[in-house]
């Protein structure tokens, strides 16, 4: 598997809020990664554990609207790119986002020696922390696959794909129905904090194999593509 894995959001409703982005860096430090860089417009900062440079590279980022960060956890050897963007001229709308945390370490998900399902574990705790923080409308996390969810189809409520891990946000959940979700074939549903639903097809995203087929995933909610 060459693909990358992603947790996506193309929206958010709280990136517009003061601190934020020290937010998101101490939301992976509590997971104890290290943040190895930070850049923005392209451009590395000095970065350290220091209180003036953390704040001269957090304002940096709220200043320009966008930030990229690598954290590492030397614990896990894993590795996870944080990149966050918003109302920019190139995405065509004022609230649109582009919020990407990848990781290449993809092999931990699937090859027999790596406990592929703590992996999964991580990335899934990884990604329903960035949600709470962020609160998007709609979010997944699956291996980078190409693009099926465009930011017309989250801003319409629109479903074109499913993936191994999906977040609806309330207005999702609302529009989908909540009885039709919890009652959908699934590996885990989880629910998130403001009221939206967290929905996952297998135990890792690795897996192929699992009991779940998506022609019936697909066929309970509509959809032309799982996976």
């Amino acid at each position: 598997m060459a693909e990358s894995l992603e947790i996506r959001f193309l929206d958010s409703h709280r990136l517009q809020m003061r601190g934020i982005i020290r937010q998101l860096v101490a939301l992976y430090q509590s997971r104890h990664f290290r943040i190895a860089s930070f850049n923005v417009a392209g451009q590395p900062l000095e970065w350290s554990n220091a209180p003036d440079l953390v704040t001269r590279a957090v304002e940096a980022a709220e200043e320009t609207r966008s930030c990229y960060f690598l954290a590492h956890h030397d614990d896990l050897d894993f590795s996870i790119d944080q990149h966050v963007a918003w109302n920019s001229a190139e995405m065509g709308g004022s609230n649109r986002a582009w919020i990407v945390a990848s990781t290449s370490s993809t092999a931990y998900f699937w090859r027999d020696e790596y406990d592929g399902e703590a992996y999964a574990r991580e990335i899934l705790s990884i990604g329903t922390r960035l949600y709470d923080l962020l609160r998007p409308t709609f979010g997944w996390c699956d291996f980078d696959h190409g693009e099926h969810t465009a930011f017309e189809d989250v801003e319409t409520l629109k479903l074109p794909a499913l993936y191994w891990a999906n977040f609806f946000g309330h207005a999702y959940v609302e529009a989908i129905g909540r009885d039709k979700i919890l009652s959908a074939p699934n590996w885990q549903i989880q629910p998130l904090t403001d009221g939206g639903l967290l929905y996952v097809l297998a135990p890792s995203p690795g897996l192929d194999d699992f009991d779940l087929s998506p022609e019936s995933v697909g066929s309970h909610f509509g959809v032309p593509r799982v996976r």
